[in-house]
């Protein structure tokens, strides 16, 4: 009945994993080198700090510079002699740091200053600093070169992360593939064993790993950036150099992973682990998916909770770096769960939770030869908590008849939106719409600003961009590049604006509707009555990353097409309106 993964498919995973932990593996001997030199940095300085300050005679001075097609780079070199606790020594150590440079000026300050030594154009005693318990040990300049450790720490934040995420991803990769190769032999005709995740009694929930990680790199980002911090801080650097200000930028991008990591915390804290059992393994079209979801602590014992559970589609097309995925919500339905109605136990709670699926539901995907792959999700939230969980849901042809409880509301297709549940999920992209008795359109409503991620998304990206046109302009980059960069910009502010701007309001009665558009102070109406009407249609229209957005449109006698709604993000939220509106139009006038 169900089809085996090929080896080669096996093989092409292993090899793909393969190949990501070698590529993240430079990254991640690249990022404990950096974070080494980063950190050691800090660790001369302070050691330094406690060396005794003796007087010294600059021999020599020079700076040696080299060049190559990417840059510049500079290295301050002198030779000195100073005499301790009754020995004389040699020096040759400028700085705490090493090697050549191109970071701020320090190079070329400490060069100007010893080599103005060395000539003899100012006093030749000068002064370095000794290490008491080493007093061959010796440094001109200890100062902490603050540009320098900012540089190193931007490497210190980065590469460590991509090398351990490429190479432990990779290598997490190997292991589910020869896990899920060793459940695909063991179990041939039973696919919803064939995932680690479903070998047990129980689903763990989505998305604890990733806690996990978030939690590590930001344990990690503070690490690195509090000791620049502290050490600016205490150095003086913030009132004598007002350049050292970007250094706010590093708790200002920390800001974020700091947030979603206690928030995670809190989450934790809240419910402790969760997981969720079906009664029946799997989940079958045409029938009841019945379980209970496993909170470790107790929930407050108010309010209310939502279970729902939604089926996604993604379709991939292309690929290689033309490879585009774009996923839609093809069907879901929600279930309110009273808090105060489910028993406590001293183990926590056990939440009961039953769907009815549609007998045309499609089966979970696990392989996809034509680039459509399809899953099922069961999220559980408590709105105004951290509460929130996912799961993954085998849901699949058994070839047994589905049991159906008698409490069960059958759902006839998975085309089929409920009329109840169209507002609601209309209103999720802030579209107001309101319906008669009989479940036909009255109004819908199409707010400015609705499509808030995209449009801030544009804004972000368009603010980028017309940088990059104001610096080809005041660069004088060729001529298509000067008017092609302006242009450009200015039309996705264009769009930026109508998209902020926009509202469009639709009005229905028994003898037709009213079409009216809104931009800031203008307005722009058209009306048609049911005779002008041919019908509704339903297309989409715009992505954005891998989500695409849908459109309702009116088609008139004269073959033109009206959009009423737009910015739907699922093809049968939009496909269930458009029907609706086609029984309006059928409707006596």
């Amino acid at each position: 009945m169900f089809r085996k993964s090929p080896a080669a498919a096996k093989d092409s995973k292993e090899m793909a994993g393969g190949c990501l932990s070698l590529f993240g593996l430079p990254f991640f001997l690249a990022g404990l080198f950096l974070s080494g030199l980063y950190f050691s940095g800090y660790g001369k300085w302070w050691q330094a700090r406690s060396w005794e300050q003796v007087p010294c005679v600059i021999d020599s001075a020079e700076l040696k510079e080299s060049h190559d097609s990417d840059s510049d780079s500079s290295r301050a070199t002198a030779t000195y002699h100073y005499r301790y606790a009754g020995r004389d020594y040699r020096g040759d150590k400028v700085s705490l740091y090493g090697g050549s440079d191109n970071i701020g000026s320090f190079q070329h300050d400490a060069h100007r200053e010893l080599s103005s030594r060395a000539k003899g154009e100012k006093e030749r005693t000068f002064v370095c600093y000794v290490n008491p318990s080493n007093p061959g040990e010796s440094v001109l300049y200890r100062t902490l070169r603050w540009q320098m450790q900012a540089f190193v720490a931007v490497f210190a934040l980065t590469f460590p992360a991509i090398g351990t995420g490429l190479l432990f991803a990779g290598l997490l990769g190997i292991r589910e593939t020869k896990t899920e190769s060793r459940l695909r032999e063991k179990y041939p005709d039973q696919p919803w064993k064939w995932k680690a995740a479903w070998a047990g009694p129980a689903i763990s929930e989505e998305g604890s790993l990733g806690r996990k990680v978030l939690f590590a790199y930001t344990f990690w980002f503070w690490l690195v950036v509090l000791p620049l911090l502290a050490s600016v801080i205490m150095t003086g650097v913030f009132p004598q150099n007002p350049s050292s200000a970007f250094l706010i930028a590093f708790p200002l991008i920390g800001i974020a992973p700091t947030w979603f990591a206690l928030r995670g915390i809190r989450r934790q804290r809240a419910i402790g682990k969760t997981s969720l059992e079906l009664k029946k393994w799997p989940a079958s079209p045409g029938g009841v998916l019945l379980g209970s979801i496993l909170i470790e602590k107790h929930l407050p014992s108010r309010g209310n909770a939502q279970a729902t559970i939604e089926c996604r589609k993604s379709i991939t097309r292309g690929s290689g770096e033309d490879r585009k995925v774009t996923t839609e919500k093809v069907w879901s339905h929600q279930e309110i769960v009273r808090l105060d109605a489910i028993p406590r136990g001293l183990d926590g709670l056990r939440i009961p939770f039953s769907f009815s699926l549609p007998p045309d539901a499609p089966e979970t995907s696990l392989d996809s030869s034509d680039g459509t792959k399809f899953d099922w999700k069961l999220t559980f939230n408590v709105p105004g908590t951290p509460v929130r969980s996912v799961y993954e849901i085998p849901v699949f042809h058994t070839g047994e008849k589905p049991e159906l409880p008698d409490r069960a509301t059958l759902v006839s297709s998975i085309r089929e939106v409920p009329l109840a549940e169209l507002p609601a999920l209309l209103a999720a992209r802030r579209i107001l719409a309101t319906f008669d008795g009989n479940g036909l359109p009255k109004s819908i409503i199409c707010p400015p600003g609705r499509n808030l991620p995209l449009l801030i998304s544009l804004i972000i990206f368009d603010v980028i961009w017309t940088a990059v046109a104001v610096l080809l302009t005041m660069k004088d980059a060729p001529l298509l590049f000067r008017i092609v960069w302006p242009v450009s910009a200015a039309v996705i502010w264009i769009s930026i604006i109508r998209m902020a701007l926009h509202k469009r309001t639709v009005t229905l009665d028994h003898a037709g509707m009213t079409v009216s558009n809104q931009l800031g102070p203008v307005i722009w109406t058209r009306t048609y009555t049911k005779r002008d009407i041919t019908g509704f249609s339903h297309d989409t229209n715009m992505s954005s990353g891998n989500t695409s957005f849908y459109r309702v449109r009116l088609e008139s006698v004269l073959g033109k097409k009206d959009t009423l709604v737009d910015s739907i993000t699922e093809s049968n939220t939009a496909a269930a309106l458009a029907a609706q509106l086609d029984q309006w139009k059928k409707s006596e006038l």
